[in-house]
């Protein structure tokens, strides 16, 4: 008796999935979906799928940080932001000037 041997692809034992339909895309939309999907080597499904998902993560994140307590600095963010800023731009000019030093006399 001869058995060949068969590969079945692992969607075959994947649970069941919804599946969502939608209609009336505008074709622009739908021409930039393609698009994406052409870039990215995936199907305008995935392409979807993953939009879907990263949108839906957003708003979760966006939920979850509209309930969580603030949280007080004693300052001003804004504040704190410039001054590292002004910090690196100084730590940044040093090491240019000390660059720009050593290739004149090197």
């Amino acid at each position: 008796m001869f058995f060949a041997s068969v590969r079945v692809g692992i969607s075959c034992y994947c649970r069941d999935m919804a599946n969502l339909q939608v209609r009336n895309i505008p074709d622009t939309l739908h021409e930039r979906l393609r698009r994406y999907a052409s870039i990215n080597s995936c199907t305008i499904s995935a392409a979807v799928l993953t939009a879907v998902e990263r949108e839906l993560a957003m708003w979760e994140w966006r939920e979850h940080m509209a309930v969580r307590p603030e949280t007080d600095l004693g300052v001003e963010a804004a504040a704190l932001i410039a001054e590292e800023r002004s910090q690196r731009s100084r730590e940044s000019g040093s090491f240019c000037q000390h660059t720009q030093a050593a290739s004149a006399t090197g």
